[in-house]
């Protein structure tokens, strides 16, 4: 993950460990700062993983697994630049979506958008 800026490091800092309050001003960098929370996330989340397989049971593995397809998926989908979902993006992650038991669902949605 590439360096943060200050004003990325503070939206972080805001965003994960104080407590949720109000915007008391518009940031017009919101959805940029999103996405750079979505990568910190991400990536966070791919170290912690790399660590706890160490020690653990594949099983428990899954979840993370299923962790961080879901973000690379949002960041992959998510325009953060103009904030909104790319449809095209959306129709090609649904398409390689691994749904155990529940693929007609997605076939459903993937009908619908078509």
């Amino acid at each position: 993950m590439e360096r943060l800026d200050d004003n990325d490091l503070k939206y972080l800092v805001d965003h994960i460990f104080l407590p949720p309050k109000l915007p008391q001003k518009c940031d017009p960098d919101a959805h940029r700062h999103d996405g750079v929370l979505v990568d910190y996330v991400a990536s966070t989340s791919r170290v912690f993983q790399h660590i706890y397989s160490v020690r653990t049971p594949s099983e428990d593995l899954k979840v993370w697994d299923v962790l961080s397809r879901m973000l690379v998926n949002m960041r992959t989908l998510y325009d953060f630049d103009d904030g909104g979902v790319v449809r095209s993006k959306l129709l090609a992650v649904l398409e390689r979506m691994e749904v155990s038991g529940e693929s007609h669902t997605v076939l459903n949605i993937l009908e619908d958008f078509r």
